[in-house]
């Protein structure tokens, strides 16, 4: 059976003064391993160098499993009134770039890499796990 993970997003009306903000959520794991291991997640995590693994662990923390996506989207309808769009990854992901460089997740990307991201902790939610948004204003 495929395994897929899943990015979540959102369209906040009005944030920070802005109109139409989109954001993506993002699990924060905090260190914790995805049940599946690494190995099965990630395409020739093995052959990965060491020193390129935090990033891709990094990286693939960021997916929600199906479950993680189903209570999220409930959660997020019901007290917050928002829908959530997602798209589906099936595993293992490819996580280095044309370059073969690791891919850098969200919440560490810096300016002067494609765009400048902040996070903002949703505080107060009643869930299982801690999300984060992440956007680009």
């Amino acid at each position: 059976m495929e395994l897929f993970l899943y990015r979540a997003y959102s369209v906040l009306t009005s944030f920070q003064g802005r109109e139409n903000v989109r954001v993506v959520w993002i699990p924060l794991r905090s260190g914790e391993a995805h049940l599946s291991g690494y190995g099965s997640l990630v395409r020739d995590f093995d052959k990965l160098p060491q020193e390129d693994r935090f990033h891709v662990k990094g990286y693939v923390d960021e997916f929600f499993t199906a479950g993680e996506l189903e209570i999220l989207k409930r959660y997020l309808a019901e007290s917050r009134g928002l829908p959530v769009e997602t798209d589906s990854r099936p595993t293992p992901l490819a996580c280095t770039d044309a370059s073969g460089r690791p891919l850098v997740p969200l919440r560490l990307r810096r300016e002067g890499e494609k765009r400048f991201i902040r996070i903002e902790r949703t505080k107060g939610m009643d869930l299982p796990f801690d999300v984060a948004a992440v956007y680009d204003l």
